[in-house]
């Protein structure tokens, strides 16, 4: 997916965004084995379509750097994200970012940038159609439950104000029925 298209094309800050991600991934992979970078750009397909503003779109590209990117053996950091694209990137790259601080970092993405649960939310979705989720039951059911809570935040939020992110969240909701009844029929 090297080769992809950026739908913002317009938007040279988007073109960075999709080649660092490439980068940092570069001869990685996802465990049923395509290449990682594929997983981000997955994302950042989902979220293009939600009507959001560009920076929504970055963090979709960069949403696995601290946690998978890397450049040769060193890990990215908050700071380097933060160097090439400024910090309201960086707080939506942060909350990505799975730490003992996850809880932390709900609260204060829902003060301050709730729109950021869609990336969480495309991210899990992307996870979902991906079939190595399917050999663990617990990584699942935590995801499922992570994405139902999700959901449930966003619509009492408010935040499902066009039809493509009800649509979105609707899809998710059928998904999220369908996983918990095959993970009922697994146990």
């Amino acid at each position: 997916m090297k080769n992809l298209f950026i739908k913002f094309g317009n938007y040279p800050i988007v073109n960075k965004a999709h080649k660092m991600c490439c980068e940092i991934h570069e001869g990685q992979s996802r465990k049923e084995g395509c290449p990682y970078e594929n997983h981000p750009i997955r994302v950042y397909d989902m979220v293009c379509k939600l009507s959001l503003p560009v920076e929504f779109s970055l963090g979709a590209l960069l949403h696995d750097a601290i946690e998978k990117g890397k450049r040769g053996e060193k890990r990215i950091t908050l700071e380097e994200v933060k160097k090439e694209f400024g910090g309201e990137i960086l707080s939506g790259v942060d909350f990505m970012t799975r730490d003992m601080n996850y809880e932390k970092k709900l609260e204060a993405i829902i003060k301050e940038k709730p729109l950021w649960l869609f990336i969480r939310l495309a991210d899990s979705k992307d996870n979902f159609e991906t079939p190595d989720l399917f050999n663990s039951v617990g990584s699942r059911t935590k995801k499922i439950k992570e994405a139902a809570r999700l959901i449930k935040i966003i619509e009492d939020l408010n935040l499902d104000t066009n039809e493509a992110r009800r649509v979105f969240l609707s899809e998710l909701k059928s998904k999220i029925e369908f996983l918990k009844t095959f993970s009922c029929l697994k146990n």
